[in-house]
């Protein structure tokens, strides 16, 4: 019957319906976990930067405590050699090694914080690759379920379609349930008019044969006046 029939299609409107919902919060998931994703990326890319500088300084300080404990110009310094420094081969008073600006104990310092640094540098590589792998799936599950939408939709409507944008396809499935609210509506009438038709009908017919018995009793009336 057309009500069935009309049933169907408010299943396969709702169907649309919930599928486009659907697609919308992934869409929305989306764009969260891209934000987080560029966030955990930022944070990588402060924590290397900051790694790269403290450890540049804990390299020169290791080289500078060397150096100075070393006393590595002096010792380089050979009788009748020229200075790299000035040049000259007399060598009266060559330079003694000073004091590191950082004791063995400052350098131990520094090379805990490097080390922590690179830690923080690590995790925070793992938690931006987690984030990225997160947000791929997502974009992976938006697209299955636009996927499913548009072949919903073109299913519905029987017409082959183009792309279509989602505010195309939320502006179809607005149409398709007030054309279907109109049509229940007019099934809804129908339905009516043909209550009151069977209403008349039966009326009719009961008139009828109230009419008839009276006929039948006036016809007897008759011929039993007449004999």
């Amino acid at each position: 019957s057309r009500m069935i029939i009309l049933q169907g299609k408010q299943r396969d409107i709702a169907g649309i319906g919930a599928d486009f919902e659907s697609w919308k919060d992934e869409e929305k998931d989306c764009f969260s976990q891209q934000r987080c994703a560029e966030e955990a990326n930022k944070v990588y890319a402060d924590a290397k930067d900051r790694f790269n500088k403290e450890n540049t300084a804990y390299i020169q300080a290791y080289n500078d405590f060397l150096d100075a404990q070393a006393g590595f110009l002096a010792e380089k310094l050979q009788r009748g050699e020229p200075c790299p420094v000035c040049g000259s081969t007399i060598h009266p008073h060559p330079h003694q090694a000073e004091k590191s600006a950082l004791t063995k104990e400052e350098l131990n310092i520094l090379s805990e914080s490097v080390r922590e640094l690179q830690e923080g540098q690590a995790a925070a590589a793992k938690k931006a690759g987690e984030a990225k792998a997160m947000l791929d799936a997502k974009e992976k599950n938006c697209i299955q379920i636009w996927e499913k939408l548009r072949q919903k939709v073109i299913a519905y409507s029987r017409d082959e379609m183009g792309e279509l944008d989602s505010e195309e396809i939320q502006g179809l499935i607005e149409t398709w349930k007030k054309a279907l609210k109109d049509e229940e509506k007019q099934l809804q009438k129908d339905k009516k008019q043909l209550q009151q038709l069977k209403k008349w009908l039966t009326k009719a017919a009961k008139d009828k044969e109230e009419l008839t018995a009276q006929k039948n009793k006036a016809d007897k009336s008759t011929f039993d006046l007449s004999a």
